[in-house]
């Protein structure tokens, strides 16, 4: 599943960022860990400097329990660009984005900017959430997903 280089590469970042990744299994899990490294080209100082700026981030912004604390209106969700369409054979999620039909300035001006930032972080979780479930459903670990754009509508 991964290359030589990238196990070595799993295992020093392990290490490296034992201080916020320990006693979390989720976090400690090789799917987790190579998707840093390869978002950076398997360079360890800048895989791990992105992982704790995004641990901080989420903190910082309250991430954890975001779904059920802050769900999304049901006017937004009803209309919502996004669709889950299934998954490939491999287990990875399709996605479908109607963006050419979304009016995404109406929502910024009935919500304001900071609730539609919310709401967006919101589906992004709920998008991480339905990746895991693809991939315990398919007994691998699922680290991407296909989006197809559809700008006209």
């Amino acid at each position: 599943m991964y290359t030589s280089e990238e196990q070595g590469k799993i295992k020093e970042l392990r290490e490296r960022v034992q201080d916020i990744i320990k006693g979390d299994e989720e976090l400690n899990d090789d799917s987790f860990l190579i998707r840093w490294l390869r978002a950076r080209n398997l360079d360890l100082k800048k895989a791990e400097e992105m992982l704790r700026a995004s641990m901080e981030w989420r903190q910082v912004n309250q991430v954890d329990g975001i779904i059920e604390r802050e769900p999304v209106p049901e006017e937004v969700t009803s209309q919502a660009p996004i669709a889950w369409c299934g998954n490939t054979p491999e287990g990875i999620p399709i996605f479908l984005c109607l963006i050419g039909t979304h009016d995404m300035r109406k929502y910024v001006e009935f919500f304001g900017r900071e609730k539609c930032e919310r709401m967006n972080i919101t589906n992004m979780e709920k998008i991480m959430r339905i990746i895991k479930k693809s991939g315990e459903e398919h007994g691998t670990k699922v680290t991407q997903f296909v989006e197809i754009m559809d700008f006209e509508g």
